[in-house]
Order: structure tokens, then C-alpha cells, then sequence
């Protein structure tokens, strides 16, 4: 009788550890499949973008993995270097357990051999963080139906492009599962939490 009552109540203390385990929301719209009968989340779209190297670039190469991904410019003399600084953080603290996007919104300087001198110039470490280019149309394509930000030419912002400083987890279902502030350091040490409670999740 003792060995049964010692069974049932690990059983129920493993149950209880399972639903106290933090579980992080899905952001965006949503719908019932009614014929699927499951809820259908908002996903990111095929991203088909250029590299760093000059590769063509799309989802398969992340490998399954969730992802951070951020918009910047090389050339940006004010967010950027911040976010390119908390980005590089996120690396240290969570290593290769996810993969790094970092988007450029400059289509008509940001060439692969000028992303090549960022990330030599910043120190990068590229196994896991791709540096990503496109022309006007595929950068709108996934800013306003994939992260739902806006971005583009502006004369009065500094280095002469608009931009916001979010670093966004998109989970391997490619669901986004949070949005920071990627020039709060504070913000950026909710996404490291973030990321672990995530990679647990899966």
C-alpha cells in the first residue's frame, strides 16, 4: 500500500511540475479552422531574401530552430550599433540553441560586401546570425505581413531611414512568441528568460 500511495503521489508531483512550467503567448491574428477544429495562428511568411555572402537565403536554412529577428542598416549612427551590441549578448547567453536575423531596410546600399564589413567591423560571429538583404518589394513583403513593422526612407531620421528598435522570437512553427525592445537592456534580459522558456517548450 505505501509503494502505491508513494506512485500516485509522484505521479501528481510530476503533473503539477508540467503545468507550472511558464508557457509563452502567441502574438497575432488567429482564426478557428472550424474543419480542422484548431485555432490557426499567424505565422511568418516564406522569407526568400539575400545573404551576407551573396546566397539566396530562405526558412530552411534556420534549421527548425526558433529565431530573433530585428530590422537595421548598416549605415544607422544611432539605433543600430545598440541593438547589433544586444544582439550579440543574446549569442553569448544562449549560444546556438537559436538562429539570429538581422534584416536590412537599406535596399539600395547595403550590399553583401558592406554587411561583410559590418559584421567584420562589429566582431560577428555568423554560425548562427544571418545578415539579410533584399530589394523595396521583399523587405515591405515581410515587414507588413510577416513582423507587422514599418520601416522605410525618411530625410529627417538619422542616416536617412525610419525604423523600429524591436527584436522579435519567432518559435520553429515560425509563430511569433514576443516582441522587445531591443535598446532595453532590461527588455533584452526578459527575451534571454524568454528563449530558454521557449527552447523548453519544445
Amino acid at each position: 500500500m505505501v509503494q502505491k500511495v508513494s506512485i500516485l503521489a509522484l505521479v501528481l508531483l510530476v503533473l503539477v511540475s508540467c503545468e507550472s512550467q511558464p508557457k509563452l503567448p502567441i502574438l497575432g491574428e488567429r482564426f478557428f479552422d472550424a474543419e480542422r477544429k484548431d485555432t490557426v495562428y499567424h505565422t511568418i511568411p516564406k522569407i526568400s531574401l539575400q545573404d551576407h555572402y551573396g546566397n539566396r537565403f530562405d526558412n530552411t536554412q534556420l534549421e527548425g530552430k526558433p529565431y530573433v529577428a530585428d530590422f537595421f542598416f548598416t549605415s544607422c549612427p544611432t539605433m543600430c550599433p545598440v541593438m547589433t551590441t544586444q544582439m550579440k549578448r543574446i549569442q553569448s547567453k544562449v549560444g546556438d540553441k537559436i538562429n539570429l536575423l538581422s534584416i536590412s531596410i537599406d535596399f539600395k546600399h547595403d550590399t553583401p560586401e558592406r554587411m561583410q564589413a559590418y559584421i567584420e567591423k562589429n566582431h560577428i560571429d555568423t554560425k548562427n546570425w544571418f545578415f539579410l538583404r533584399g530589394d523595396e518589394e521583399q523587405l515591405k513583403e515581410v515587414g507588413d505581413y510577416g513582423f507587422f513593422t514599418a520601416f522605410g526612407e525618411d530625410d529627417q531620421a538619422p542616416g536617412g531611414y525610419y525604423h523600429s528598435s524591436y527584436f522579435y522570437l519567432i518559435d520553429s512553427k515560425k509563430r511569433i512568441r514576443g516582441i522587445y525592445d531591443g535598446m532595453m537592456e532590461e527588455d533584452v534580459d526578459k527575451l534571454i528568460n524568454d528563449i530558454n522558456i521557449l527552447i523548453n517548450e519544445h
